[in-house]
C-alpha cells in the first residue's frame, strides 16, 4: 500500500507542480535529509537494546526530541547560502525546519517498534502515507497553495505517523527517563555516526547533480524516474523482519526465505519497470515522459535495493559483540557492525564521484537536452554504484552466514517474467488510465505464469486465499 499511496502523492505533486518547482522541492527535500540523519544515531540502540529486553523507549524518545532542535535552527539558518544554488526561496527553509521534531519523533518510535515488534511500523507508514496524499488533496485541491502545499502534506503526515506510532506503543513510553542511560546512549553515539557516515555520504549525488549542473530541472527529471524506480525498490520492505529475527537468534534458513519472498517481487517489478518506463512516466507528467531512459538504467535498483537490505540484516545481525552495553570501542570497530558501513562509505564515494563526472560529461555526448542528459549520468552512477554494492555484500554476507542463494527460485522468477515483460511491451499504452490497466495485466499474467512453475508460490497464493476468507487466526474458543 505505501508504494502505491507513494505513487499517488508524487503524481499529485507533480501534476500541481511546474518540472521547475518539482526540482526546487526535491532540493529542499535532500538538503533536509543532510540535516536530519543525526535521527538514526540513537536509535541504532535503542532497537538493539529494546529487542533483548532493556525498556529504553522514553529515554530515548526524549533523547533523539533534543537532538533535532539545533539541526533545525541550524537548517534554518543554511537558506541564505544554500538556496543561491537553484534559486530557491529561503521562505521554504523556514517551512521545512518545523519538520525536524516530528521526523526525529517518528524515527524513534520506528525504532522501538523494530526492537519488538516490526509488524507497527507498516500501521506507521500507512497513516504517513495515507495523511499525505489527504494532505496533498486538500492543499492543491482546495487551496491551491503549490509548493508550500507539498511541503506542509509532508510535516502533516509526519505528524500523524508520530501520533499514531506513539499510541500504538504507549506502553513502552511509560516511566521516567533514565538520565544514566541517556548519558551513556550519548556516550556511544560515535559509533552509530559512523554507521551513519556512508549514509549521509551516499545521499549527496542530489547535491552533485544541483552543483554541476545548476538545474532544477535536471532534479526534477532524475527524481521523477527514481520516484519511480521506487515503487519496484519498495519491495527490499518485504524482508523488513529479517533483522530482529537474526538477532533473536535466526540463521541462514531466514536469509534464504527472505531472499525468495524479495526476489519473486522485486525481479518482476524491474522488468516492468523497464519495458514500461515511458507509459510509467506518462502517468506523472507528459513533459516527464523524455525521462524514459532515466528510468530504465534504474530499473534493476529494485533487485539490488531487495539484496542490499538482505545483505546488511544478514552482516549486522549475526554480529554478537555489543550483547555487552560496554564492550570496547576497538571490539565494536573490529565487529562486523563496521562491514556494511564500510561498505556503503565506499558505495556513496564511488556514486558521487560517478555523478559528478558522468553529469558534466554526457551533456557533451548526447543529443539530449542539458538538464535530461546531467539527469541520465546521475541515473547510471546510481546503477553502477548499487550493482558493486550487492557483488561486495553478496561476499560479506557469506562470511557472516551460512545460506545459499537461491538459484532455482530466481530463474523460476525470471522465465515468469518473459511473458509478462513481453505482454506490457506489446500493449505500448499510451494514456493514463491504460497504464494502470497495462500494469495490472501485467501482475496478473506474472502471476499466472509462476504458479504455473513454483509451488512455493502456489502455496503462498492458497495462504493469502484463506487470510481473506478469514480462515486463518486464532479461533475462538
Amino acid at each position: 500500500m505505501s508504494a502505491l499511496t507513494g505513487l499517488a502523492f508524487t503524481l499529485i505533486v507533480t501534476r500541481n507542480l511546474a518540472v521547475a518547482e518539482f526540482g526546487v522541492w526535491q532540493y529542499l527535500s535532500a538538503l533536509f535529509s543532510y540535516f536530519a540523519f543525526p535521527a538514526g544515531l540513537l536509535t541504532f540502540w535503542a532497537t538493539r537494546l529494546y529487542a533483548r529486553g532493556q525498556e529504553v523507549g522514553r529515554t530515548a524518545l526524549l533523547g533523539n526530541l533534543a537532538l533535532s532542535m539545533p539541526l533545525a535552527l541550524a537548517f534554518a539558518l543554511s537558506a541564505g547560502p544554500a538556496s543561491g544554488i537553484i534559486a530557491a526561496d529561503p521562505a521554504y527553509f523556514y517551512l521545512l525546519s518545523l519538520q525536524f521534531p516530528l521526523y526525529y519523533a517518528a524515527t524513534m518510535l520506528d525504532a522501538l517498534a523494530m526492537g519488538r515488534r516490526p509488524q507497527l511500523i507498516g500501521y506507521g507508514i500507512a497513516a504517513f502515507e495515507l495523511a499525505k496524499v489527504a494532505l496533498a488533496l486538500l492543499a492543491f485541491g482546495a487551496l491551491r497553495l503549490g509548493l508550500t502545499g507539498a511541503i506542509g502534506a509532508v510535516i502533516g503526515a509526519y505528524a500523524a505517523q508520530a501520533a499514531l506510532m506513539a499510541r500504538l506503543q504507549a506502553p513502552a513510553l511509560s516511566g521516567r527517563a533514565d538520565l544514566g542511560l541517556l548519558r551513556a546512549l550519548y556516550a556511544r553515539i560515535w559509533f552509530p555516526l559512523l554507521l551513519s557516515l556512508p549514509y549521509f555520504i551516499s545521499t549527496l549525488d542530489a547535491f552533485a547533480l544541483a552543483l554541476v549542473s545548476r538545474s532544477a530541472e535536471a532534479l526534477a527529471f532524475h527524481k521523477v524516474a527514481y520516484s519511480a524506480a521506487m515503487f519496484g525498490m519498495n519491495t527490499a520492505y518485504l524482508s523488513i523482519g529479517l533483522y530482529p529475527k537474526l538477532l533473536a537468534g535466526g540463521g541462514g534458513v531466514d536469509v534464504e526465505r527472505a531472499l525468495r519472498l524479495s526476489l519473486m517481487i522485486s525481479i518482476p517489478a524491474s522488468v516492468g519497470l523497464f519495458a514500461m518506463a515511458g507509459p510509467i512516466l506518462h502517468i506523472f507528467k507528459r513533459e516527464y515522459e523524455s525521462a524514459a531512459p532515466l528510468l530504465m538504467a534504474m530499473a534493476p535498483l529494485a533487485v539490488s535495493a531487495s539484496l542490499n537490505n538482505i545483505w546488511s540484516s544478514a552482516i549486522a545481525g549475526s554480529e554478537r559483540v555489543d550483547v555487552d552495553i560496554n564492550a570496547s570501542a576497538r571490539a565494536l570497530l573490529r565487529s562486523r557492525l563496521m562491514a556494511w558501513p564500510t561498505l556503503s562509505l565506499a558505495r556513496g564515494l564511488l556514486s558521487i564521484a560517478l555523478v559528478a563526472a558522468l553529469a558534466a560529461l554526457l551533456p557533451s555526448l548526447l543529443a539530449w537536452p542539458h538538464p535530461l542528459s546531467a539527469a541520465f549520468g546521475c541515473s547510471l552512477a546510481n546503477l553502477i554504484a548499487d550493482a558493486s554494492t550487492a557483488a561486495a555484500g553478496y561476499r560479506m554476507a557469506k562470511r557472516s552466514l551460512e545460506f545459499r542463494l537461491p538459484s532455482r527460485a530466481i530463474a523460476k522468477y525470471l522465465l515468469a517474467s518473459i511473458p509478462m515483460g513481453a505482454c506490457v511491451w506489446l500493449l505500448r499504452p499510451e494514456r493514463t488510465p491504460e497504464a494502470l490497466g497495462a500494469i495490472a495485466i501485467g501482475a496478473a499474467v506474472y502471476s499466472a505464469a509462476l504458479a504455473s512453475i513454483d509451488g512455493e508460490f502456489r502455496g503462498l497464493l492458497r495462504w493469502l486465499a484463506r487470510a481473506a476468507s478469514g480462515s486463518i487466526g486464532p479461533k475462538a474458543g
